[in-house]
């Protein structure tokens, strides 16, 4: 899922690529929840997502570790 989004080929999904991926999915964000989305599993603080910090995002959900307001909910 996060290769198939990453449009500029660079291993990380950006904020641009995490707003057309949520549209895709059906689950638009506002850039804020978009930015509230990335801060809560950005690891290293570069704004923009790994493929570890995406899995994260599942890791979280899965036990039920995420953010109300973080947006990552939709997913």
């Amino acid at each position: 899922l996060a290769r198939r989004y990453d449009a500029g080929r660079d291993g990380f999904i950006d904020l641009m690529e995490l707003k057309l991926m949520m549209e895709k999915l059906g689950a638009p964000q506002t850039h804020i929840g978009l930015k509230n989305m990335i801060k809560e599993v950005d690891e290293d603080l570069d704004s923009k997502l790994s493929f570890r910090e995406f899995l994260l995002i599942f890791r979280k959900a899965a036990a039920g570790e995420l953010q109300e307001d973080s947006g990552l909910h939709a997913l």
